[in-house]
């Protein structure tokens, strides 16, 4: 064997022995990259998951409360012209008394007229009597028109104002409506509660349990889950308690064991019972 095949066998084997190291590590830093891209898009699944779940609330709420406006608003609208119209009957009947009474006074003047001039005119003045009791009547029932009337008219007003303030109670629920969906996206994008100015654990995965216990105390709702330490849970982790894409509120974790944590429901949005879901991620 020559001293250059000699020399290239060396050089052979030196580079196997330096090349045989980085494709191990070539091999296990791929395998963690994998992991790692897996994971990640674990966590935009459930991410998207929860915008779902806010955004169908989001706009069910928001179509429900528009709706009850205008609804409302037709309502009083409604109401509205019903008083112009009963308003325009009014005035006619006030118009048809005024004729009746200047009719009827016409009348009696007659009636006195032909009395003191000409006691033989009996049969003109029974006819004038009757034509005068006729109109009396007439008068006795424009007058009860006119009566019910301004009852109704009084109760259509009363009808208005309710409708107004259905209206504005309509719209302030709108806005509260609205900022408590700017509070819930703001707690879905900072992990914040409304009511809690520390800043929640995050989660290190994604976790999902279901309420199995639900206690009113002092006013606040405390509920149990069926998840705990072995599934990572920590006190101060979020929660969001959901119904299929249905967003109910929101819970902080007070209490944890093993299997099971307890804590405060913050927020809700409907109403909190066993057997319904919970989820929390790590944002």
């Amino acid at each position: 064997m020559s001293i250059v095949t000699k020399i290239f066998v060396v050089l052979t084997t030196i580079l196997a022995l330096v090349i045989v190291p980085l494709m191990i590590a070539y091999v296990h830093n791929t395998a963690g990259i994998k992991g790692e891209l897996e994971d990640v898009e674990q966590r935009r699944a459930v991410a998207v998951k929860e915008a779902q779940i806010i955004n169908a609330q989001m706009a069910q709420t928001q179509n429900q409360v528009a709706r009850a406006v205008e609804e409302a608003d037709q309502a009083r609208q409604r109401r509205l012209n019903e008083i112009d119209d009963l308003m325009t009957q009014i005035t006619s009947k006030q118009q048809q008394i005024t004729d009746l009474q200047n009719s009827l006074d016409q009348r009696n003047a007659q009636i006195n007229t032909l009395v003191a001039g000409n006691e033989q005119s009996g049969k003109i003045i029974q006819m004038l009597e009757e034509e005068l009791g006729e109109k009396r009547d007439r008068l006795v029932k424009a007058d009860r028109q006119n009566i019910e009337l301004t009852d109704k008219n009084q109760e259509l007003r009363v009808k208005v104002d309710t409708m107004n303030e259905q209206v504005r109670l309509l719209q302030e629920k709108l806005a509260g409506t609205r900022e408590q969906l700017v509070e819930i996206e703001q707690q879905r994008r900072h992990g914040v509660s409304g009511d809690d100015e520390t800043r929640p654990v995050p989660a290190v995965r994604p976790i999902r349990g279901m309420i199995t216990n639900v206690r009113e105390v002092d006013g606040e709702t405390f509920v149990a889950v069926n998840v705990g330490s072995n599934d990572q849970v920590a006190e101060g982790m979020l929660f969001i308690i959901h119904k299929a894409d249905q967003y109910v509120g929101s819970l902080k974790i007070t209490n944890v064991d093993l299997n099971s944590s307890a804590g405060r429901v913050t927020l809700t949005r409907g109403s909190v019972r066993p057997d319904l879901e919970v989820m929390a991620s790590d944002f």
